[in-house]
């Protein structure tokens, strides 16, 4: 409950947002991509990312830190 509760006071205190989409050709032909979408104020941050790979699936939202993104972003690319 109290995370829901900082997560709709960041969504209503007009957040900063910013969507980021890797793609990346690993070699074999395919093509993969991956969405990322973070939203922040003043008192947190949270990300947001495709809980499965489905086109309409649902997201799973999480707090987190410009490391753990800067980590994130390391990884997949």
């Amino acid at each position: 409950p109290e995370t829901a509760r900082a997560f709709v006071a960041t969504l209503t205190d007009s957040p900063y947002t910013s969507i980021l989409q890797t793609v990346k050709q690993p070699g074999d032909g395919t093509v993969q991509k991956r969405d990322f979408t973070v939203l922040q104020n003043d008192q947190q941050s949270w990300l947001g990312v495709a809980a499965s790979e489905e086109e309409d699936g649902p997201v799973r939202i999480k707090t987190t830190s410009r490391n753990e993104i800067q980590t994130l972003l390391t990884e997949w690319l």
